[in-house]
């Protein structure tokens, strides 16, 4: 999955990939995540590739080639075809499955 965007917005920091980025975590501010096409809260997923060990094969020390050595993934909650159906304005050609980071700011 590739970087789609990165940007701040009123200090909310926003990308569209695999995982936050450094900056995300430097800024000290709660990380949460979305799905990227229909805006759907997202669930932990365990790699089935790698049970959840994160290894390409039991006993190596190479990261597994589906989750990266992260054990598992982020997902979209909502139905397959209820998500096709309703991308968030600007997000039709977002593929499902990408996943959206955001820092969330404290109530003023």
């Amino acid at each position: 999955m590739t970087t789609l965007t990165n940007f701040v917005d009123g200090g909310v920091m926003k990308i569209i990939a695999e995982s936050p980025t450094p900056e995300m975590y430097q800024s000290g501010l709660e990380i949460d995540c979305q799905c990227a096409r229909c805006g759907s809260i997202c669930g932990w997923q365990t790699c089935e590739i790698c049970n959840g060990d994160g290894l390409a094969y039991k006993g190596m020390d190479q990261a597994c080639g589906e989750c990266h050595g992260h054990c598992g993934y982020q997902c979209c909650l909502s139905d397959y075809d209820w998500c096709m159906a309703n991308p968030m304005e600007g997000r039709e050609n977002v593929r499902r499955g990408q996943v959206e980071w955001f820092t969330v700011k404290e109530p003023a």
